[in-house]
């Protein structure tokens, strides 16, 4: 029974990963929720690899879940987070995305759809130049 439990599981990790095009199913980790994973991130991949002046890019429109985590991490190794406004109709201002985005950009974290405003975010846009500066990205969808 465990053996096929075991099976499955990775079985369902292999499948993710191809859904998602990652690179190796040892990528893809399971929670139980967007919560536990962004704070997952953040006391992990963000503490080793963000350091003193390195930024964090986030939305004006994120949930605590996608923003105390940023904070505490901020206070605890010096990085500096900015965030992207709102435009006058409530959605993601892109406007100033190339001023914010710089080589000091660690990580770019942001819902894809905003649970307090309802809009959808314009992510591939900003996965796109995210990667263009080197930075990762966290997409709580």
């Amino acid at each position: 029974m465990s053996i096929r439990a075991t099976e499955a599981f990775e079985g369902a990790r292999a499948r993710v990963a191809k859904f998602v095009n990652a690179a190796d199913p040892c990528e893809i980790v399971f929670t139980r929720n967007a919560t536990e994973a962004i704070n997952l991130v953040a006391r992990t991949w963000a503490r080793a690899k963000v350091g003193p002046g390195d930024e964090i890019l986030l939305t004006v429109m994120e949930h605590h879940s996608n923003l105390v985590p940023w904070q505490m991490l901020a206070a605890e190794v010096g990085c500096k987070l900015r965030f992207l406004g709102l435009t006058p109709e409530g959605t993601l201002d892109c406007s100033e995305l190339d001023d914010v985005l710089t080589e000091r950009t660690r990580l770019v974290s942001l819902a894809h759809v905003s649970n307090v405003l309802g809009c959808a975010n314009p992510v591939a846009a900003v996965v796109r130049r995210a990667r263009a500066v080197g930075a990762r990205v966290l997409l709580d969808a």
